[in-house]
């Protein structure tokens, strides 16, 4: 026979915890962000067409995660957070 091991803790009530930690960022952090996506909208205008395009879809994704982030809480994804 085995000896018996600890059993191990759930791993979600973990996320639980850290979520519940996490809040909305620093004055740092949050212009930080709104300066990235204020000069990411202005290099749309590039002259390079395919980099301008780049940028777009780059910036198409991160906004949500940046929307999610400026007020506190977790971006879980396209499925939920889109929900």
């Amino acid at each position: 026979m085995r000896p018996a091991r600890p059993r191990p803790r759930p791993f979600a009530a973990d996320l639980r915890a850290i979520r519940a930690r996490a809040g909305a960022p620093g004055e740092v952090e949050a212009a930080t962000l709104r300066a990235w996506v204020d000069k990411m909208v202005g290099r749309l205008a590039d002259a390079d067409r395919v980099l301008a395009g780049f940028r777009r879809a780059e910036l198409l994704a991160q906004l949500p995660e940046v929307y999610f982030t400026l007020r506190g809480r977790w971006w879980l994804g396209p499925k939920a957070g889109l929900a």
